[in-house]
């Protein structure tokens, strides 16, 4: 992208997004311990350390530096890792040891002096059944495993990134399989910035977390969104777009200049869920959800799109989705912006104004219509990294891909985006168009939906309690399936429990409409013991595959047995009143918080009663003053039970 020099204002732009959302409390901290999973230390063998070591010569971060500052004036793609070419094999480097079950296990440590982290491109691997290919860090807290099922048809792989300037190599044999082995590697990219760059060298301060409330509309299209490294060096954002077939054909939708090629489109990785887990935090992303290589499908430099087909479709435990398009001639009058900027954890951007047609890096209207300007970002900014992210409309819709510009915090320079509606002819063939891709069934449809076509109400809400023993309340909960495309559709329900009933089969939700099922308790909750019995509901759609997940839970008994009933009235504005009833006479506290997780009111704590009990909340906060309108989250805990309830306060 086109930059020039970034402010370092330590402000942050105040939110002009006024969002309504359904949020938890702050999550407590878990302390998880990372066990180390290499495999020397799987077959018991001779420690690391006494591996072969090969050296990377010392990164020149002098010249790297002065080297970008013109590859930014130039728009080129922003690069994080500097590249050695090599050509190791298990011949030629790294050194070999024997197991006691006849294993062989090849390792090679590579050491990168300086680096912040590191990342391989093999130019030939193919394993064969029983072999192991593992790459982690020294210490084997972070560790990527591959065997014959990671084989890919250009006979290429490129592995996800790792911190830190060491990187072990590990390939178990089984014994007698030393001549299958066809593994070289050709690529050592060694990272200078970026990724695992510490947090006051990344990118401009307005930048806004995607799980700030400001993308709680824009989920789904987060969702969507990846960043992705080419050769190990170069580094942009994509996102994955739907076509009509609506088949989950995994299309990733870039820019051109990102320089992605029928030669090294194979060394594509994307990484998706990559972001924040706290807002503002622009950090504590990870990069364990990738995955590697893809094949250029079609690309056009007038109006700077590419568009690639990943190795395969994203795994759905990952939640990725896949985002709708509008190649209408309807230009946006205000835009949304879901990115990575730099190499930063994903960002959304927003400009409440309308979008002019211009050619590229112009400002004159409409020029040859090439592209979308954005005359400066009301909230957010774009920098180098960005480029490639999609531009959405009001209706969630991709209308573009981010070409370049000048925007940064604190100034009102535009961005250019390639026009989808440009790009759907585009040059007129099969390899420089989208409109072959995008609607394979040439239905001629002007706009597209987001996909993951059937959406689940009802399950949000349901949270069964009771004895050991029972009756449990609500038993049994009605949720709505709807499909809002314009093809019927199946959905098959399932549960990872024995206590819960589905429906049984893929079940019809026609188009544009919706079934009503029933899920209800199973005789075999009665057997359950005292404690929260968790159950995973996941609902799968036939055509493309994806699904997803929703999680009850089952509170059974327990000290206090805390029921709580509905909140009243509900909207309210001058009182709200909880009911709820406790299985024993104990203390409890009644507290109230905000959407953003800051204690409102504390309520206090007094001496339950067994069976019913009251809390009033006259909307006051801590300090006399009357709470905004706005959504609320009244919180009771009782021994060791905890309830929260949503109520709407309305003035």
């Amino acid at each position: 992208m086109i930059r020039p020099g970034k402010t370092t204002d330590p402000l942050r732009l105040a939110s002009l997004l006024g969002l309504i959302a359904w949020l938890a409390l702050p999550p407590l901290a878990v302390s998880v311990e990372m066990v180390p999973r290499t495999l020397t230390r799987e077959l018991d063998v001779a420690p690391l350390d006494q591996s072969a070591v090969w050296t990377v010569p010392a990164l020149n971060f002098e010249r790297l530096k002065a080297e970008d500052l013109q590859r930014d004036q130039l728009g080129l793609p922003y690069r994080f890792a500097e590249p050695t070419r090599v050509q190791l094999t298990t011949e030629n480097s790294g050194s070999w040891v024997r197991a006691a079950d006849g294993t062989e296990l090849w390792r090679l440590r590579i050491d990168s002096p300086g680096a912040l982290s590191m990342n391989l491109g093999f130019v030939r691997c193919r394993l064969s059944q029983g072999m192991r290919l593992a790459i982690h860090s020294p210490d084997g807290v972070e560790t990527f495993a591959f065997d014959a099922g990671d084989n890919k048809s250009h006979g290429q792989l490129w592995t996800p990134i790792l911190p830190g300037p060491q990187i072990v190599l590990e390939l178990a044999v089984p014994r007698g399989g030393r001549e299958n082995i066809d593994l070289e590697l050709g690529t050592i990219a060694s990272g200078y910035r970026g990724f695992h760059e510490p947090r006051d060298e990344k990118g401009d301060w307005c930048e806004i977390d995607v799980v700030c409330s400001e993308g709680d509309e824009w989920r789904d299209e987060i969702d969507a969104v990846g960043v992705y490294t080419v050769s190990g060096i170069w580094k942009c954002t994509g996102t994955l777009v739907a076509n009509t077939r609506d088949d989950g054909r995994p299309l990733f939708l870039t820019a051109h200049h990102c320089d992605i090629d029928t030669d090294n489109a194979a060394s594509v990785v994307v990484y998706w869920n990559y972001q924040s887990p706290t807002c503002g935090q622009q950090g504590g992303g990870s990069l364990a959800s990738f995955q590697s290589g893809s094949t250029l499908l079609a690309d056009y430099s007038p109006t700077d799109f590419s568009l690639i087909e990943l190795d395969e479709i994203p795994d759905a435990a990952l939640g990725v989705r896949y985002a709708g398009w509008d190649r209408s001639d309807a230009d946006p009058d205000s835009v949304v912006c879901i990115h990575h900027p730099q190499v930063e954890e994903k960002s959304i951007s927003f400009d409440f104004d309308a979008t002019r047609r211009t050619s590229w890096n112009s400002e004159v209207t409409p020029g040859d219509a090439t592209h979308l300007m954005v005359e400066d970002w009301d909230l957010g900014t774009t920098e180098g990294g960005s480029s490639g992210s999609a531009l959405f409309n009001t209706k969630h819709r991709i209308v573009g891909q981010l070409h370049g510009g000048w925007a940064a915090c604190g100034n009102d320079r535009p961005d250019w985006y390639g026009r989808l509606a440009a790009s759907w002819d585009g040059g007129g063939t099969q390899q420089s168009r989208l409109a072959d891709h995008l609607d394979p069934l040439g239905t001629g449809l002007q706009v597209f939906p987001i996909v993951f076509p059937l959406e689940v109400d009802g399950l949000d809400d349901w949270a069964p309690s009771g004895p050991v023993g029972g009756p449990f309340r609500p038993d049994a909960a009605m949720i709505r399936v709807s499909n809002p495309s314009t093809d019927s559709r199946s959905a098959v329900i399932t549960t990872d429990v024995r206590w819960l009933e589905v429906p049984a089969g893929p079940v019809p939700i026609p188009a544009g409409g919706s079934t009503d099922l029933e899920l209800a308790l199973e005789n075999l909750a009665v057997d359950l013991p005292s404690g929260d019995h968790a159950a995973t509901i996941t609902v799968e759609e036939t055509v493309s595959g994806q699904r997803r997940d929703y999680e009850i839970l089952l509170r059974v008994g327990g000290a206090a047995q805390l029921i709580v009933q509905d909140a009243a009235p509900n909207p309210f504005s001058s009182y709200v009143e909880l009911g709820f009833n406790l299985g024993t006479s104990l203390p409890y506290r009644a507290r109230v918080w905000d959407l953003r997780g800051r204690q409102v009111r504390d309520l206090g704590t007094r001496q339950g009663l067994r069976g019913a009990n009251q809390v009033t909340w006259d909307g006051l906060s801590d300090g006399g003053a009357r709470a905004a309108a706005g959504v609320y989250i009244l919180q009771i805990q009782a021994g060791d039970e905890e309830a929260r309830v949503r109520v709407l306060a309305m003035h």
